[in-house]
């Protein structure tokens, strides 16, 4: 039965209601990082850390939702592992959405497969967008383009820089994309379901209006769908043979969190031979940086006319600067996945000499990238872009002879990595995790 979970709240909540207690529950170790950077941490004031799920855990947990189902749901250790999936399958969420997806659909995990983090939340939100109610009748119509609205809704509440967004706006930005009906269906706050979004109070307005607030159950559900919304523009760009500036350029008005982006990878990881080909080919070009310049940049040109005033000029250093903060974004995110789909393709044909793994990403691209993030006006935003890039160069692969010299990489994560024979001299490398990677005749002088 579920007791034990029942019993471990209980155990909190006594504790909480002791005099002179606080007791502070969260899923996200970044919350306490000021804490722990500002040395608060007091004696007392314990911290407790809940770590990932382990094998044992893994089966009880299992063996305890198994038995509160009545014991006819075939969830145990073995059938993750014969589906790669317990690795995957480390919190307590993951194992929720398995056995949701599970219980109404017993066929969807088959044995004939691995699966990884991405899939388990793109067959999650599969049997969200049908209704998603476990053994019980749909309790409101959901429109066929359910998923889309998700996906919007999750990009409209990262892009407010919070977990949550006012109700109100929400549905008008909806409506003002998919109108005020889909498919004979209101868009309104019924299509906020219960277990994909929640309301989460209200917060006070200057003006004393009072606005309910609204956001996903799960941080990580926010995070997959604006992943799965990116995904789609490049699944219809392999489909047509090429990717849409414009297209492109949309998904990249702000930067992805590392969250979001490791969704992204993962949807890369798993793809076959061909789709990771095709990837690869339609991002040719979309990770070099300078290109975005004359797409971007001569437009606003355009604008100051022949006698600019001196508002327009400030009007445009603006516009220069945000330009550049959003070239860096769609540079670096292309950079990232042609690395990963260059990896699939390095693995997938090994041996084969019928298909020709195609030229690695330019060393050029990144040396571009790292030398656009030291210089951006935007410090925030160029710190970040940066973290991202450096930390997810797992599998990375340049030609030898390459030259990477002056640049900081002490955050650099280049596990697994053919390095032989760059030119890093003049680089920093403090820090850098370099394990199983190959850097023979590589140049470190300084």
């Amino acid at each position: 039965s579920t007791d034990w979970v029942g019993r471990c709240f209980r155990s909190i909540r006594e504790i909480a209601m002791l005099p002179h207690v606080k007791v502070i529950i969260a899923s996200r170790p970044i919350l306490f990082m000021d804490i722990r950077r500002h040395g608060w941490e007091a004696a007392d004031c314990p911290r407790m850390e809940v770590h990932l799920l382990d094998r044992e855990q893994i089966r009880q947990w299992c063996a305890n939702y198994s038995a509160a189902r009545g014991g006819a749901l075939e969830l145990t250790l073995e059938f993750l592992d014969r589906r790669g999936l317990v690795d995957v399958a480390r919190t307590p969420l993951i194992l929720y959405m398995i056995a949701q997806v599970l219980e109404d659909r017993p066929g969807a995990f088959c044995e004939r497969r691995t699966f990884g983090r991405s899939e388990v939340y793109q067959l999650f939100v599969d049997w969200t967008v049908t209704g998603g109610y476990v053994g019980e009748a749909q309790k409101h119509r959901v429109p066929q383009e359910f998923r889309s609205i998700l996906q919007e809704t999750a990009w409209l509440i990262s892009s407010t820089g919070r977990s949550f967004a006012e109700e109100d706006w929400l549905l008008s930005e909806l409506r003002r994309r998919y109108g005020s009906e889909v498919d004979s269906v209101p868009v309104d706050r019924r299509l906020f379901v219960a277990h994909m979004l929640q309301p989460t109070g209200s917060e006070v307005t200057p003006h004393s209006d009072e606005r309910r607030l609204v956001e996903f159950t799960h941080p990580s559900f926010r995070e997959y769908l604006v992943g799965e919304r990116v995904w789609g523009t490049l699944e219809r760009a392999r489909s047509q043979g090429m990717l849409s500036p414009e297209s492109w350029a949309e998904q990249c008005t702000r930067g992805l969190t590392a969250a979001e982006t490791e969704f992204l990878i993962d949807m890369v990881l798993r793809l076959g031979r061909k789709e990771a080909h095709d990837l690869y080919r339609v991002l040719d070009g979309a990770d070099n940086v300078h290109l975005y310049w004359t797409q971007w940049l001569d437009p606003l040109w355009d604008t100051l006319g022949t006698n600019p005033s001196e508002s327009s000029i400030k009007d445009l250093r603006g516009r220069v600067a945000a330009t550049a903060t959003r070239a860096c974004y769609a540079a670096t995110l292309a950079f990232l996945l042609r690395v990963k789909a260059h990896a699939v393709l390095r693995r997938q044909v090994s041996g084969d000499t019928c298909f020709d793994v195609p030229s690695p990403p330019d060393c050029r691209s990144l040396h571009n990238l790292l030398r656009l993030q030291d210089t951006l006006p935007d410090k925030g935003a160029a710190a970040d872009s940066r973290s991202i890039l450096l930390q997810n160069l797992e599998d990375l692969y340049l030609e030898p002879g390459s030259r990477l010299s002056c640049h900081s990489l002490d955050s650099l994560v280049v596990q697994n990595a053919s390095l032989r024979g760059i030119n890093f001299s003049g680089s920093e490398w403090h820090g850098a995790d370099v394990r199983g990677s190959d850097l023979r005749e590589a140049a470190f002088d300084r």
